[in-house]
């Protein structure tokens, strides 16, 4: 098998991370660490600094103070196409200008490998072939994204993304507004990618019971900082769920 080294055993390593939105900070002296293959999911109320963090992981909001260090290393030390290689982030809301196809989207994956003026190469196709199947939508490779159901499109957006060849997958509510079956497919999909594929996932979830389902690690967060990380059945409990969300919640 590969050989596994300390360094590489985490792939993602925060150490009081402070960062701002819109001129306000969000995440104040936050850490986290993410060990390889890990499918862990981001709970907390909204304005918690969730999609902040993944914003900062994704390498689109810099960093105010503290480190972020992806597979032993300084984020800030990855060139845009580099970071482009090892991590791939799924937005909440995304939109696209053109009815592009979803080939062609999925395509766009593989803009970190190829140069602006060079056609994909074979590699490049197949690539994208085990990333329309991996996310189950080989079959409408040929249709218009405009055309697409809520949760097609979703699955479009991850096979864009899984293009990218990531070592870490971030989701943004990837399931927000996708009816009830299609946010378990989604969760699935997230799943054995996870299982199969040793892709370490972070996921923010609105969805306290998908959450705990499917992932194995649950990391609680509140006012910029995490204040619970642990599996699902040592997180969620009464008294945590109360001290996070306000509210009572049946355990």
């Amino acid at each position: 098998g590969r050989e596994r080294d300390t360094v590489n055993e985490v792939m993602l390593a925060i150490s009081g991370l402070c960062a701002a939105y819109d001129g306000d900070e969000v995440l104040h002296g936050l850490d986290l660490t993410l060990p390889t293959g890990t499918m862990a999911a981001l709970l907390g109320p909204n304005g918690s600094g969730k999609s902040t963090l993944l914003r900062v992981v994704a390498g689109l909001l810099p960093v105010r103070g503290g480190t972020v260090r992806l597979q032993g290393r300084e984020l800030a030390a990855y060139s845009p196409r580099e970071r482009a290689r090892t991590v791939g982030l799924v937005p909440q809301y995304a939109t696209l200008p053109f009815a592009f196809s979803v080939d062609e989207v999925v395509g766009m994956g593989r803009h970190p490998y190829i140069g602006l003026l060079s056609a994909p190469g074979p590699h490049d196709r197949e690539v994208v072939n085990r990333a329309l199947t991996a996310a189950d939508v080989a079959h409408v490779r040929e249709r218009s994204v405009t055309e697409l159901s809520g949760g097609e499109f979703q699955r479009v957006l991850i096979a864009r993304a899984l293009a990218q060849e990531p070592r870490l997958l971030l989701l943004d509510e990837p399931t927000a507004h996708l009816d009830l079956n299609h946010q378990v497919e989604i969760a699935l999909l997230m799943r054995r990618l996870n299982r199969e594929q040793g892709l370490t996932v972070l996921w923010v979830s609105h969805d306290v019971n998908l959450a705990s389902e499917f992932c194995d690690r649950l990391l609680m967060m509140k006012q910029g900082h995490i204040v619970a990380d642990g599996a699902p059945v040592d997180t969620l409990t009464p008294s945590r769920l109360r001290e996070v969300y306000g509210m009572e919640f049946p355990v």
